[in-house]
């Protein structure tokens, strides 16, 4: 059908077809035969004068199949791109589903960096408290030991002063 064009023309009084009888007068409608005979050649005919003449009814008879045909692939073409357009709807929806689900993700997201900025902070108090604590228990052990021997140098001095009466009773008992 491809090779086949619809044309406008007009039988003009030349002299190799004066002779025919019966050619149409006017504008015409048709097809050049010609171009059919390449492709149909079966609906092509040659008068006894060898003028190509197309056989118009064998021609309208391939024109009804080719247009059962044609709307054979139309309406195929119509059912594909109706499961195109389902198959496009349905993942619409789940592109829907799927920017759904990640704004809900972006949102847990959020909450947990602020769970998880919350628990820092929390870490950080505690290990503020801890280092307090550490400083003050060795504060405490500082002072326990100051105090420790305190104790240790007055009981010395005590014991050497013990030592020294004694020291001096024995000298002064001695005499």
């Amino acid at each position: 059908m491809q090779k086949l064009r619809g044309v406008l023309y007009e039988f003009k009084n030349q002299d190799d077809v004066k002779h025919v009888k019966n050619l149409p007068r006017g504008v015409q409608i048709g097809v050049i035969a010609q171009e059919v005979d390449e492709v149909l050649p079966q609906i092509v005919k040659t008068s006894k004068d060898g003028i190509k003449l197309v056989d118009y009814a064998a021609l309208s008879g391939f024109l009804v199949q080719v247009n059962k045909e044609q709307q054979l692939a139309l309406t195929q073409q119509k059912e594909v791109n109706k499961e195109q357009e389902l198959a496009l709807t349905q993942q619409k929806e789940v592109n829907k589903e799927q920017e759904l689900a990640l704004t809900q993700q972006k949102a847990a997201l959020t909450q947990q960096k602020a769970a998880l900025a919350q628990q820092e902070s929390h870490l950080d108090r505690i290990a503020d408290m801890l280092h307090e604590e550490r400083n003050e228990r060795h504060y405490d052990r500082i002072i326990f030991a100051c105090v420790l021997l305190a104790i240790c140098l007055a009981m010395w001095m005590q014991k050497r002063q013990i030592d020294s009466l004694q020291s001096s009773k024995v000298c002064t008992g001695s005499k």
